[in-house]
């Protein structure tokens, strides 16, 4: 250890004292006014002042924290009844939006039944009258068959002759026909006359020439022929050269005979 060092540093303290003067302490027989002690009085009233300020930090803090419940019950309350009023908006506008949408939607029903009674009406009229024309189209067509007057024409010498099937086939439909053999006995006015030469026995080309001319002269105006024949004679092409009756037909067929006959009878109805 180094003891110079320790002496040197002693120095150096004792030095620095010296240079500093001592302060200047009271004389012992003069008085030292004490300041920091309060009277008895101050003191006194110090404490109530610090009573006071206790009771009014502790009023102040009840205030406070009163006045801090009552925000928190205004905001309880001020909540609870935007509560209550949203709900109550909110089901209100539901009920209001509930109710118009059923309104619009009620009329909007009301005025497609509306459309659509109209458009049936409408279709349905239009199908019902076009049923009816229909209906009453056939109902002439009927009517016009049942009132056409035909003449079945087998010409013979026998006239004991039995109708042909074709015959009994128009007096199942109910045609007014009758059967005939000889052409002067029978009043051909207003008729449709069939002149049968397939269903003829023993036909030949003077016969069919023969009751070709008779029938000419002995049809009137206001009636109509139809040959039925299935085959070829020559006087059946002189007759449709020479003929001057207006309203004739030749069939070689059943079906073709019976087209004849109902086309005849609407002629003569439209000729009535």
């Amino acid at each position: 250890m180094d003891y110079f060092n320790f002496y040197d540093l002693g120095e150096k303290m004792s030095s620095i004292l010296a240079q500093v003067s001592p302060p200047n302490l009271p004389s012992p027989n003069v008085p030292v006014p004490n300041s920091s002690v309060p009277s008895a009085p101050e003191l006194d009233l110090l404490l109530k002042q610090i009573d006071f300020l206790q009771e009014a930090n502790q009023q102040l803090a009840k205030s406070f924290q009163s006045f801090v419940d009552t925000i928190k019950w205004t905001i309880t309350i001020v909540g609870s009844l935007l509560g209550i009023l949203v709900f109550s908006a909110r089901s209100i506008y539901k009920n209001n939006l509930k109710e118009a949408t059923d309104e619009i939607t009620k009329n909007l029903k009301r005025r497609l039944e509306k459309i659509v009674d109209k458009e049936i009406d409408v279709r349905l009229a239009d199908t019902v009258e076009n049923r009816l024309d229909l209906v009453e189209r056939v109902l002439n067509k009927e009517a016009i068959l049942d009132q056409a007057k035909l003449v079945y024409l087998l010409p013979s010498n026998n006239s004991s002759s039995n109708p042909p099937d074709a015959y009994e086939i128009y007096k199942n439909l109910k045609f007014r026909i009758s059967f005939e053999t000889k052409i002067d006995s029978q009043n051909l006015s207003q008729s449709i006359v069939i002149l049968d030469f397939t269903n003829l026995p023993n036909c030949s080309e003077d016969i069919v020439k023969l009751n070709l001319d008779k029938i000419v002269q002995k049809l009137p105006t206001q009636s109509a022929l139809v040959i039925y024949c299935n085959k070829q004679y020559s006087a059946i092409n002189e007759f449709r050269n020479q003929s001057n009756i207006s309203y004739y037909a030749i069939a070689n067929t059943q079906v073709s005979l019976m087209g004849y006959v109902i086309d005849s009878a609407y002629i003569l109805k439209a000729l009535a």
